[in-house]
C-alpha cells in the first residue's frame, strides 16, 4: 500500500509508465519476431563448410590462408545466392541467420571437416515473445501490403539509430500471458504491441545505472542475455546508444529504473 501523500507510486513491472501528469506518444505495431541465430566458426584452412538450411545443402571450402572473417564471408555469400527464406548476415567473426518471414521456423544442420567446426546458438525463437520494457523497431523487410505496422527484436546496430527506432514496449495486462505464476512476461508472437516514443517508463537495466546515465540498447545477444535491452554502455560493441534516451533515477543491475525517452 502507498502510504506516503503526493509522493511517486512504487514501482511495479518494467514497462509500466511513470507517473500519471507526464505526456506521452504511445503507438502500436505487430510482433513478427523472426528467428535468429549465431553461427560460431572455428577457422581451418582448406576446409569444406556447410550449412544445411531446411534441408538445402549450401557449402564452400576455405583457401590455405583461412580467418573466421574470410570463412563468415564465404557462408554469406553462399547463403544469401540460394532462395531458402533466411538471410545470412555478416557479423564479423560469427555468421547469423535471420527468418525472412516472422513466426516462421526454419531447420539447421551444420558440419565441417578436419580442424573446422560450425557451432549454433538461438538467439531468437521462431515464434518469440518480446519482453515489456525492451526496445523493438520497426520490420521493413516484409514488402506486403498490411505489413508496414510490424516490429521485431534489434539485431543490428541501425535498428536503433536509423530510421527503423520505434521506441520501449509498455506492459498490459490486457493478454494472457504464458506464464502467470512469475507475472506478466510480454507480448507474444503476431500480438499487437504498445510502445512509447516520447515520455517516461520503467525498465530493468542490465548494469546499475545513475539520473542522466544515457540509454543503450543491445543489439548483440548471448545465450543469457535479451536483445533489445537497455543498459548504460555499449557492452564492448554489443550495444549502441538510443538518441534522446536517458535513465532518470537509480538502479542496480536487473532492477527498475525510469527511462525517458524523446524520440521525434
Amino acid at each position: 500500500m502507498q502510504t506516503t501523500v503526493n509522493s511517486q507510486m512504487v514501482a511495479g513491472l518494467a514497462g509500466q509508465l511513470y507517473g500519471l501528469s507526464h505526456s506521452y506518444d504511445i503507438r502500436g505495431a505487430v510482433n513478427n519476431s523472426k528467428k535468429y541465430v549465431k553461427v560460431v566458426v572455428t577457422a581451418a584452412n582448406s576446409v569444406l563448410y556447410t550449412v544445411t538450411i531446411n534441408g538445402t545443402a549450401i557449402s564452400d571450402t576455405s583457401d590455405a590462408d583461412a580467418t573466421k572473417a574470410e570463412i563468415v564471408d564465404l557462408l554469406v555469400a553462399a547463403i544469401n545466392a540460394e532462395s531458402e527464406p533466411v538471410t545470412a548476415i555478416d557479423g564479423g567473426d560469427d555468421l547469423l541467420l535471420q527468418a525472412d518471414v516472422g513466426g516462421v521456423d526454419f531447420t539447421l544442420e551444420l558440419a565441417a571437416a578436419g580442424a573446422g567446426d560450425l557451432v549454433a546458438t538461438v538467439l531468437i525463437g521462431g515464434a518469440e515473445t518480446v519482453p515489456f520494457g525492451v526496445f523493438v523497431c520497426q520490420d521493413l523487410n516484409e514488402a506486403v501490403a498490411g505489413m508496414d505496422a510490424k516490429a521485431h527484436l534489434p539485431t543490428l546496430t541501425t535498428d536503433v539509430t536509423g530510421n527503423k527506432k520505434l521506441g520501449i514496449t509498455v506492459m498490459t495486462q490486457a493478454l494472457e500471458q504464458a506464464n502467470p505464476t512469475s507475472g506478466n512476461v510480454g507480448y507474444a508472437i503476431r500480438s499487437s504491441m504498445s510502445y512509447i516514443r516520447k515520455g517516461m517508463i520503467y525498465a530493468s537495466p542490465e548494469q546499475a545505472v545513475v539520473p542522466a546515465d544515457p540509454v543503450f540498447v543491445r543489439f548483440v545477444a548471448g545465450a543469457t542475455e535479451q536483445l533489445g535491452a537497455l543498459r548504460m554502455d555499449a557492452d564492448t560493441a554489443d550495444a549502441v546508444q538510443l538518441p534522446n534516451c536517458y535513465w532518470r533515477t537509480t538502479a542496480g543491475a536487473n532492477g527498475l529504473a525510469v527511462v525517458e525517452i524523446n524520440l521525434p
